[in-house]
C-alpha cells in the first residue's frame, strides 16, 4: 500500500506540476500582451499630448504694470482735512482718503495715522483729535480706532447739527 500511496503522490505532484508550468505560460502570454498594449497607450498617449498642445493659448508678453508707489511717499499727499464742515466738503475729503487707501493698499493699522497726518495742527479738528485718542487710551488701553470709527466720530462731531 505504501508503493501505491508513493505513486499517487508522485501523480499528483507531477499533475500539479504540469497545471502550474501551465497556468504560468498563460500568466506570462498574458502579461506579454499587456506589455505591448500598454507601449502602445504610450505612444497613443505621446500623439495626444503633442495634438493637445497645438490647441493650447500662446503665452501672451506680459504688459508691464505700473509700479504702485509707497503710501510714505512725500511727493503724494492725501488731501488736508476741511476747514468748512460742510456735508458735501466733507463727504469729497473721505472718498478722495478711501481712494488713496485703496489704490495705495494702506493696511489698517496705518490708516487713522496717515488720515491724522491731513489735520491742521493749529486747527480744531487736531486738538480734538488728540483728545480722543488720550481718552481713547485712558479708557480702552489696547483697543485702537479703526478709520471706520475715526470716519464716524468726525461726522459726529462736525457735522451734526
Amino acid at each position: 500500500m505504501d508503493q501505491d500511496e508513493g505513486q499517487l503522490e508522485s501523480s499528483v505532484d507531477n499533475f500539479s506540476l504540469n497545471t502550474l508550468a501551465k497556468d504560468i505560460n498563460k500568466i506570462m502570454r498574458c502579461t506579454g500582451s499587456l506589455v505591448n498594449k500598454f507601449e502602445d497607450l504610450g505612444t497613443r498617449l505621446q500623439r495626444i499630448d503633442a495634438e493637445l498642445k497645438k490647441y493650447q493659448p500662446k503665452p501672451t508678453p506680459e504688459i508691464p504694470t505700473e509700479e504702485k508707489p509707497s503710501p510714505y511717499d512725500p511727493n503724494i499727499r492725501l488731501p488736508t482735512f476741511p476747514d468748512n464742515f460742510n456735508l458735501d466738503v466733507f463727504c469729497n475729503w473721505v472718498k478722495e482718503i478711501e481712494f488713496y487707501f485703496e489704490y495705495y493698499c494702506v493696511p489698517e493699522h496705518e490708516k487713522i495715522d496717515l488720515v491724522a497726518n491731513t489735520l491742521p495742527l493749529e486747527g480744531e479738528a487736531f486738538q480734538w483729535w488728540q483728545d480722543i485718542q488720550q481718552l481713547n487710551k485712558k479708557l480702552y488701553k489696547n483697543y485702537h480706532i479703526q478709520w471706520t470709527g475715526m470716519k464716524m466720530l468726525f461726522m459726529d462731531k462736525f457735522l451734526s447739527p
